[in-house]
């Protein structure tokens, strides 16, 4: 079976009732349950009342792009979801679902994208469900600026943070006959069997919000691009990819994208 992506937007609540949030929302939704409605076919019970808004399953696997559908049509009514959120103790969270064979879908949140999530109050959360046998799981994060005009030692000097890496124009990329077109400085955190990505994003942002305000200055003077990036080795488990609005709102104070690059490694059989 060919990977298959899709975006879901969840609006739950012990107190407003899924009619009452279409009728101030003016949206249809996707699906709707009440408390004590079953789960699917599990023996469950919904505890809190339920709205969904979510994209059709689609093979494009830019889950940027199902999530960016969703927010055309949510974000006009942000105002009117933070009242209702305030008023009736909703919670808001933006689901991607991958049901993954061989290729990880593209995680890349541009910072337009993550400001307009930060603008409904809404958690981050991706589903990764994995096909064929696996055996474990490894990542890390990166914050990492990249420029033409500022040169690593120069952006060391601004922030007052020793990089984890640095390079510059005309620098060899490593395991590749390509050369650097930009000059880069990295932050990153050390390889970890933690299955959670955002606690190893949260150290880096711990390090570099008090920093804020110069990133976003020396971003501006200087053409800086900032990104945050995830990479995961994905083996017998999948990551939990979970950004809560606390967080999702630093990175916008950073004003850099989210990436999450995620990769399969295969088990070997004795006979190979």
């Amino acid at each position: 079976m060919a990977s298959e992506v899709r975006a879901e937007f969840y609006l739950t609540s012990l107190e407003m009732t899924p009619d009452e949030m279409t009728k101030f929302l003016g949206i249809l939704p996707t699906e709707t349950w009440v408390i004590g409605d079953s789960v699917g076919r599990a023996l469950l019970k919904r505890k809190e009342n339920g709205w969904c808004l979510s994209t059709n399953d689609n093979t494009d696997l830019d889950l940027a792009k199902h999530v960016i559908s969703l927010l055309d049509i949510l974000v006009p009514k942000a105002e009117i979801l933070r009242e209702m959120s305030r008023k009736s103790h909703l919670e808001a969270e933006i689901d991607g679902v991958a049901y993954i064979d061989e290729e990880p879908p593209r995680i890349h949140f541009s910072q337009e994208t993550l400001s307009k999530i930060v603008q409904l109050g809404a958690a981050v959360d991706i589903d990764i469900i994995m096909g064929g046998e696996t055996t474990d799981f490894e990542g890390r994060a990166f914050f990492c600026l990249t420029g033409l005009e500022m040169t690593p030692d120069e952006i060391t000097n601004f922030l007052g943070i020793r990089p984890t890496e640095t390079w510059v124009i005309g620098d060899p990329i490593e395991g590749t006959f390509l050369k650097r077109e930009e000059n880069g400085w990295c932050l990153s955190t050390p390889l970890d069997t933690d299955l959670d990505l955002a606690k190893h994003v949260i150290p880096l942002l711990d390090q570099l919000l008090p920093k804020a305000e110069i990133l976003r200055e020396m971003s501006r003077k200087s053409h800086l691009e900032g990104r945050i990036r995830c990479v995961g080795v994905m083996k017998d488990q999948t990551p939990i990819i979970t950004f809560e609005p606390e967080i999702l709102s630093k990175i916008v104070q950073l004003g850099a994208i989210l990436e999450i690059e995620l990769t399969i490694e295969e088990v070997k059989t004795e006979e190979e």
